[in-house]
């Protein structure tokens, strides 16, 4: 800050050694932080209390961190933020709340005009569930869309992804058929064989 270096172009990550003194003037400078509960808890069994950000209106963004620090997917790092605030506060995160810290606040701090809303000249990455948020788990992954084009789905939405141009594979994970964007199968065969493994908590279905 004493460098000219904090203002709306700063995005500070994990935070766990900020005062409220700290909080205070990322406010007043428009500085946006990443919160990594999950990552914060594995490594050192604490993480802030993200209830002191948002009240100042620092924009919040959720992130995972690495797989090796203890998240396994965004999915669960949603969960993790969801107990760690109910924890914290006695209250819920709202659905607005969960929706700015995932897609709008990111947005807003990384600069990426074209995303973080639902408008017809955004970039569409959208994530539809079978289930609400709260009990859905990776086997509940409707459909994935990457950049406006369908990744991954149901098997019985095919017709959304050749009427598309999308060419696709079938698959079969958590006991369920899905289609993907072709050339996923050969992908999880590389990995399979570079690293002796069938299964990674961390991806959907291997």
């Amino acid at each position: 800050d004493r460098a000219g270096c904090l203002s709306d172009f700063t995005v500070l990550v994990h935070g766990l050694s900020l005062t409220e003194d700290d909080l205070d003037r990322m406010a007043e400078t428009g500085a946006s932080f990443v919160w990594c509960p999950s990552a914060n808890l594995a490594v050192y069994n604490k993480t802030v209390q993200i209830a002191h950000f948002l009240e100042r209106g620092i924009p919040v963004c959720l992130g995972t961190d690495a797989s090796v620090t203890g998240s396994l997917g965004f999915m669960q790092e949603i969960e993790t933020a969801r107990r760690v605030y109910k924890e914290q506060t006695g209250e819920d995160l709202s659905g607005e709340q969960l929706l700015d810290m995932t897609a709008t606040a990111p947005a807003k701090a990384f600069r990426w005009e074209n995303k973080g809303t639902l408008r017809p000249e955004s970039d569409a990455d959208i994530l539809i569930l079978d289930k609400p948020l709260h009990e859905a788990g990776p086997a509940d992954i409707h459909l994935v869309v990457v950049g406006g084009s369908p990744a991954y789905g149901n098997a019985d939405l095919e017709p959304l992804f050749v009427s598309l141009g999308v060419e696709i594979e079938r698959i079969t994970t958590f006991g369920r058929e899905k289609i993907v964007q072709k050339g996923v199968k050969k992908l999880r065969e590389t990995v399979q064989k570079a690293t002796g493994r069938d299964s990674f908590a961390f991806i959907p279905g291997w």
